[in-house]
């Protein structure tokens, strides 16, 4: 009886055995499927990360090109439209001056009891001299920062910050505006000589120009002072410079001091 039940048990546990044993043999190969779908998974992830960012890169260059043409192309507008305005300048100056000179001439030509009358003349010709040239320098000031501030926006885009790029682009910026740009809290110091019309000019021709802000303005006995606060970085010594009323400036962190020249028609101060 006892040899029959030990007989069943060793029969149990052999069928245990073989049981277990398969099992094993089932999870080994499980095991195995289940490693060779990870390494066709990371093979897989492998090759569209690398074809990911080949696109990527090939985007990238893509975009870094299309930048460079149009910061170029910009570029190309602000020296076209630079040329132009110094052109148009030296003709409006030579029409006023052609005028005045007829002006004073007529006035040699003419007797004493003229001489008020012509003194009158020229008074008006230099006027509408000044006007035409502070109207074509308003807009002249106006289009020259809009140019400049096109030029800063594509400049500072981080598509186009590769090395060559931003080397070529300061170049060509150093080359014409020089180290010039002020932003933020700056003050313009103006030294005698100059008179009240020249200064309220000077603060009509830098309200024109787009990002700056006149905070306030302040007479002393020496000089004269404009507070300004300029939202963007813009060349203001080279706009100051073109300006046709600026002899010469002189800047110290920020602080602008600027010398203003009398314009002479037929020989005569306009003011």
């Amino acid at each position: 009886m006892v040899e029959i039940k030990d007989r069943q048990v060793s029969a149990g546990l052999n069928e245990l055995e073989k049981t277990f044993q398969e099992y094993k043999r089932k999870l080994e190969y499980t095991e195995h499927e289940a490693q060779q779908i990870i390494s066709l998974a990371w093979e897989k992830a492998d090759t569209i990360l690398k074809e990911s960012q080949s696109k990527t890169q090939k985007m990238a260059d893509e975009m870094r090109q299309a930048a460079k043409i149009e910061a170029d192309k910009i570029m190309a507008e602000a020296n076209a439209k630079a040329v132009e305005a110094e052109i148009m300048i030296k003709e409006q100056l030579s029409k006023a001056q052609k005028m005045a000179d007829e002006m004073m001439q007529t006035a040699k030509d003419d007797s004493a009891m003229r001489i008020n009358e012509t003194g009158q003349l020229i008074d008006e010709v230099s006027r509408k001299a000044e006007d035409i040239l502070s109207q074509f320098q308003t807009r002249l000031q106006s289009e020259f920062a809009e140019l400049i501030t096109k030029i800063d926006k594509v400049k500072d885009n981080p598509d186009t910050r590769n090395k060559t790029t931003k080397n070529k682009a300061s170049a060509i910026s150093d080359k014409k505006y020089g180290s010039d740009n002020f932003r933020g809290q700056t003050k313009l110091v103006v030294i005698p000589p100059y008179n009240e019309v020249q200064t309220k000019e000077l603060a009509e021709l830098l309200k024109q120009i787009p990002g700056i802000k006149i905070d306030g303005t302040s007479t002393m006995e020496d000089n004269f002072s404009i507070s300004l606060n300029i939202v963007e970085s813009i060349p203001l010594k080279s706009i100051l410079s073109s300006m046709s009323l600026v002899e010469s400036s002189e800047s110290n962190g920020s602080i602008i001091k600027l010398k203003l020249k009398r314009y002479k028609i037929g020989g005569l101060p306009y003011y």
